[in-house]
C-alpha cells in the first residue's frame, strides 16, 4: 500500500491496516526474536521465548537480557497403553547459530531431544504455543500469562508467571503422561557472598504443593531471596534436588530416571548445597488421559527478591541506598506469593481474561491491537519499579544489564498513557514525586528523580520546558480521571509555582505573553530557542489546564491570568509560525 500524502510504500496492505482479524502467529526462524515478559508491575520478569524456553531472568532487581537459569526447563514424558514411552524437552528444537567456544552450554540441556516445531501467538497478557511433533501420542499446547487487571495494581503486581500445559489424547488408547518443570535455585548467585548456600524443600500448604527454593542464610545482595514452583494439581511427583554429581552426570541421572517412567521418586533431605553450587529441583504433574480426553496442567512460578538498591546514580547521597520492593512488603517469601496466587487463581484469571476479551474482541485492526497490547507489557519489565513505599518509578527504558536514563524523566513519560488509564493510582504517585519532591520553591522542576526521595537530593540540570509543562497536563488528566479534587488541592500550590516559573526573568516566557522564547531544554536533549510548536503547544495546554484547575479550586485570579496568557499565546503562535499553507 502506498501512503496517500507521501507516496511511500507501507509494509501493510489496506485490509491489514484497517480491518479486524486474528493476531499473527510465528514459527521457524521468527521464534528466535520473541521474548514475552511474564511478571508483575514493579517485580521484574522472566520471558517466555518463542520456542517455549524460559529466558531473560530479570527478577534480580536489574535488567538481565540473556540471563538464564542453568538446567531450567519443562519436559514431557508420555506412554500410550501398550506402547513405548517418549520423553522430550518441551521446547521447539534449537535454532542457529550453534557456535560457542566449547559447544553449546550443557546448562541449556542442548543434548536432550526437543520438539520438531512450534507456533507462537501473543495476545498480551496471554501467550500460546502450539507444538508439533509426530513422535508424541498427545497434542501439546502451552498457555502462559500473568495477572493483568486494570484498576487493581496489587493484583497486577504479583511476581508470578503462570503456565498451563494442555494435553489432548488424539489416539485410540489411554495415555499416561507427566509434565515436569526443573528449576535451578537462584537464591544466592554470588558464591563468594556470606551464606552462599541454598536450600530446596518440599512444601504443602492448603491447596498449594511444590518446591520452595531459598538461601541458607540472610543476605542483602540484590539477587538474594527465594523462588517457588507450585501447583494445585493433586497427582504430583517431585525431586527436591538432582544428584550432586560432577560434570554432566547430574543431568544424565535425572533424565535417565524421568524418561524411564515419568516419576521422580528419589527425595534427598533438604540439606544446604555446598558453597558455589546451585541445586536443581523438579516438580512433575501426572495424568492419565482416555482417548479424546484432555487436561490442563497448571504451574505457578513465583519469586521474592526484596533488596532493590540504587545501582544507577553516582551521587553519594543516593548511590547504593536501599529502596526495597513493594511486593516484598506484601509477602514474606516466594511460597507465600504462590499460595496467594493459587488461592485466588479463578478470580485473577477471570478478570485478566475480561481485560483480554475487551481488548481483542473489539473492532480495532489487528495491527493496532498488536501494537497497543505489546506496549502495555512494558509495565511488567525492569523498566518500571514500585518501591517499598508503594510509589511507581521508571527508567526511560532498559539496556541489557541496567536501566537506561533514570528516573521518572518528565518529558519521556509525557508520551506514556497506559499507566494513567489502566492503573491511575500508580500514575498519581508519579505526580506526587514530580510536584511534591522535585519542585523547588522557585517552581523549577527537576525532570529526573533521585531515589530514595527522602535523601532530599535533586537532579542538578536545567529544567525541561516540555517535561514541566507536560507534568501540569498530566496533573489535569489525573484529576479528570479520578475526580479527586481534594488530591488536586494538596498539589495545587506546587503546580502554580511550576506553571508560573515560566514567567521568571531568564525563563521561557519572561515577558509573559504566552509564547516561549527563552532556552527550552527538551526531550531531544537539546535546547530550542524561540517560538516552536512542540514546547509551545505544551505550554498553551498547561495554561488552559491550569485555568480549569484554578477555577475548580476557587483560585479565580490565577484562572483569569492563565486564560489571558493562553489567548495571547494562541494568537501569537499562529502569527509567528503559521504561513497560511
Amino acid at each position: 500500500m502506498r501512503a496517500p500524502t507521501t507516496g511511500l510504500d507501507l509494509p501493510y496492505d489496506e485490509a491489514a491496516l484497517f480491518g479486524p482479524g486474528p493476531q499473527r502467529t510465528f514459527t521457524g526462524e521468527a521464534l528466535r526474536e520473541i521474548a514475552f515478559p511474564l511478571g508483575g508491575i514493579g517485580t521484574g520478569s522472566v520471558s517466555l521465548g518463542g520456542r517455549g524456553n524460559l529466558q531473560d531472568w530479570e527478577i534480580f532487581n536489574r535488567p538481565g537480557k540473556g540471563v538464564g537459569l542453568p538446567f531450567t526447563f519443562f519436559a514431557l514424558w508420555a506412554r500410550p497403553e501398550g506402547g513405548p514411552s517418549v520423553a522430550r524437552v518441551l521446547e521447539r528444537q534449537l535454532l542457529p547459530p550453534y557456535t560457542a567456544g566449547h559447544g553449546l552450554p550443557r546448562t541449556e540441556v542442548a543434548g536432550l531431544p526437543r520438539l520438531v516445531e512450534a507456533q507462537f501467538r501473543g495476545e498480551y497478557p496471554f501467550a500460546t504455543i502450539a507444538f508439533e511433533d509426530p513422535s508424541l501420542p498427545l497434542a501439546v499446547e502451552l498457555e502462559a500469562w500473568n495477572p493483568y487487571v486494570p484498576l487493581e495494581a496489587d493484583d497486577s503486581g504479583l511476581p508470578v508467571a503462570i503456565f498451563r500445559w494442555r494435553l489432548q489424547n488424539t489416539g485410540t488408547v489411554p495415555v499416561h503422561a507427566t509434565v515436569a518443570l526443573s528449576v535451578s535455585n537462584p537464591a544466592e548467585h554470588d558464591p563468594s557472598a556470606a551464606g552462599g548456600q541454598t536450600v530446596n524443600e518440599w512444601m504443602e500448604t492448603g491447596t498449594a504443593r511444590g518446591l520452595r527454593l531459598t538461601g541458607a542464610a540472610a543476605s542483602t545482595a540484590p539477587d538474594a531471596g527465594s523462588l517457588a514452583v507450585a501447583t494445585a494439581w493433586p497427582d504430583v511427583t517431585y525431586r527436591t534436588r538432582w544428584e550432586r554429581a560432577g560434570g554432566p552426570d547430574s543431568l544424565q541421572s535425572f533424565w535417565d530416571g524421568f524418561r524411564a517412567d515419568g516419576r521422580l521418586p528419589d527425595r534427598p533431605p533438604p540439606d544446604p548445597a555446598p558453597d558455589g553450587r546451585e541445586d536443581v529441583g523438579t516438580l512433575g504433574l501426572r495424568v492419565t488421559l482416555a482417548p479424546g480426553a484432555s487436561a490442563d496442567l497448571p504451574f505457578v512460578l513465583a519469586w521474592h527478591f526484596p533488596h532493590l538498591t540504587n545501582y544507577w546514580n553516582p551521587q553519594p547521597a543516593v548511590q547504593g541506598q536501599r529502596l526495597g520492593n513493594y511486593y516484598t512488603e506484601r509477602f514474606a517469601d516466594a511460597w507465600e506469593v504462590a499460595e496467594y496466587t493459587l488461592d485466588d487463581l479463578p478470580r485473577l484469571e477471570e478478570r485478566t481474561r475480561l481485560f483480554h476479551r475487551t481488548l481483542f474482541e473489539s473492532t480495532l485492526p489487528a495491527v493496532v491491537l498488536d501494537a497497543v497490547s505489546s506496549q502495555a507489557s512494558i509495565l511488567k519489565t525492569t523498566t518500571c519499579l514500585r518501591t517499598a513505599d508503594g510509589r511507581f518509578h521508571a527508567f526511560e527504558g532498559c539496556n541489557d544489564e541496567a536501566g537506561c536514563c533514570p528516573m521518572n524523566c518528565t518529558h519521556v513519560w509525557n508520551y506514556e498513557q497506559t499507566l494513567a488509564h489502566l492503573f491511575p493510582d500508580l500514575e498519581r504517585t508519579m505526580r506526587l514525586t514530580d510536584l511534591g519532591v522535585n519542585t523547588k520553591p522557585s517552581g523549577e522542576m527537576a525532570f529526573r528523580t533521585l531515589l530514595p526521595v527522602v535523601s532530599g537530593e535533586l537532579w542538578d540540570f536545567d529544567p525541561a520546558a516540555d517535561g514541566q509543562m507536560g507534568t501540569l497536563l498530566k496533573l489535569y488528566r489525573e484529576w479528570q480521571l479520578s475526580g479527586d479534587t481534594e488530591w488536586l488541592q494538596s498539589l495545587w500550590p506546587h503546580a502554580k509555582r511550576t506553571l508560573e516559573f515560566a514567567w521568571q526573568p531568564g525563563s521561557w516566557d519572561a515577558d509573559s505573553d504566552g509564547v516561549m522564547e527563552g532556552s527550552q531544554h527538551n526531550t531531544y536533549d537539546i535546547e530550542f530557542f524561540g517560538p516552536n510548536t512542540m514546547t509551545g503547544t505544551l505550554y498553551l495546554g498547561a495554561l488552559r489546564a491550569g485555568a480549569e484547575m484554578a477555577a475548580a479550586l476557587g483560585d479565580e485570579s490565577a484562572a483569569a491570568e492563565y486564560r489571558r496568557l493562553y489567548d495571547s499565546g494562541r494568537a501569537k503562535y499562529d502569527q509567528c509560525l503559521w504561513n497560511g499553507e
